[in-house]
C-alpha cells in the first residue's frame, strides 16, 4: 500500500474545533538536497501540512516549517 493510497482510504474525521491531537505525519513527497532529505508531510487526521528536513537516514526528521491547517 502506498502513502497516497493510505491517505485517500482513511475516513475524513477531523478533530472537533478547539480540540487538539497529536499529528501522525505521513510523507507525501521528498527530495534530496545538500543538507539532507526534505519531506513534505501531511497529517491524515486533520489535513495539516508542514515541511521537515532529515539530515541523515538514521536521524529523525525535524520541522522546517510550522504546521499549516487547511482552510
Amino acid at each position: 500500500m502506498t502513502v497516497h493510497h493510505d491517505l485517500h482510504s482513511r475516513p475524513e474525521t477531523p478533530p472537533a474545533p478547539g480540540r487538539t491531537h497529536e499529528h501522525a505525519w505521513l510523507t507525501e513527497s521528498a527530495h534530496r538536497t545538500s543538507t539532507g532529505l526534505i519531506r513534505y508531510v501531511i497529517c491524515p487526521d486533520c489535513g495539516s501540512r508542514r515541511v521537515d528536513r532529515q539530515p541523515h537516514p538514521q536521524v529523525p526528521p525535524a520541522a522546517l516549517s510550522r504546521a499549516v491547517s487547511p482552510p
